[in-house]
């Protein structure tokens, strides 16, 4: 049993007395200890937390799952991005304020461009501005060009069940897209797709993290200047002129 204080300078330890039921022939009540009652509570308060935690993660885990972030990058992290160049800690420091002020961002419509090396972290940073942006209980996807384009494509058949209307407004309609592959050659009847998801998103002010191995030179001939031109109007360009991780 517990310890309760009596008088000013001792304790006793608490004890029950039976208290006699109102109602004839039952047995009698025993008080519960007060110190106990407490502890009782406070582990059901703990647990319940903890039990919303896991939902919330589990919820989370679900939604992230959900964004087409590619597996490798899923449970990457910020802290995970090692930089050895202050380029290197420039890039973490532009993801880190972009995943910070995410809300802001995405009201913003505010753009990033990721480009240059294969193999530099560009999409380790990118998936982890997804996953901000999924806590912060908004809508984000990771869409390659090779993707979209074959998503695009599939509608053309006759036995279709989806709209190309319908393909492109789910790519058009969310809050944050990451866009990878740019600049990779499609076909010149896919030329259109591009301008159009970045110019619609543009002109409904969604954000556009663009991926790309071309550096800025390249990747303006590839989009043109007025996608550009767009996507930099609150945004920036961030390259990444470092060699490969997979090479070491």
């Amino acid at each position: 049993m517990n310890a309760v204080a009596s008088g000013a300078h001792m304790l006793l330890p608490y004890r029950s007395r039976p208290i006699p039921h109102i109602i004839p022939g039952r047995e009698p009540i025993t008080p519960i200890c007060p110190e106990c009652d407490r502890i009782w509570v406070e582990k059901q308060q703990d647990d319940m937390r903890l039990e919303s935690l896991r939902r919330k993660q589990g919820s989370l885990s679900n939604q992230i799952g959900k964004t087409g972030i590619p597996d490798r990058f899923k449970s990457k992290s910020l802290t995970d991005f090692q930089t050895e160049s202050s380029s290197m800690a420039y890039a973490k420091e532009v993801a880190t304020r972009y995943c910070e002020t995410i809300q802001d961002r995405i009201q913003s419509g505010d753009s990033l461009i990721f480009c240059g090396q294969l193999g530099t972290g560009k999409s380790h940073l990118a998936s982890c501005i997804i996953r901000a942006a999924i806590e912060a209980g908004r809508s984000a996807a990771y869409l390659t060009v090779t993707d979209l384009v074959i998503e695009v494509r599939s509608t053309y058949c006759s036995g279709s069940k989806v709209s190309l209307k319908n393909i492109l407004e789910a790519w058009i309609g969310v809050d944050l897209l990451v866009l990878d592959e740019v600049g990779q050659a499609v076909g010149s009847e896919d030329g259109w797709l591009l301008f159009h998801v970045l110019d619609t998103r543009y002109r409904r002010q969604r954000p556009t993290v663009i991926i790309s191995n071309l550096d800025p030179e390249r990747l303006e001939r590839c989009l043109g200047p007025r996608c550009m031109d767009r996507l930099r109007e609150g945004g920036m360009v961030v390259p990444f002129t470092w060699s490969s991780w997979r090479c070491r």
